[in-house]
């Protein structure tokens, strides 16, 4: 699993729905740009 790789909680799951750490977030936001970067090549 991915978090257990980063050492790091990346989603804060409860009962009805489940949403990003501030770790998730930037992750999210980091491959994002990564993604955007990649695809100019």
């Amino acid at each position: 699993m991915l978090e257990e790789e980063l050492q790091v909680s990346l989603f804060l799951r409860g009962t009805k729905k489940i949403t990003l750490t501030d770790a998730g977030k930037t992750l999210y936001e980091q491959t994002g740009n990564l993604y955007h970067l990649v695809s100019i090549f």
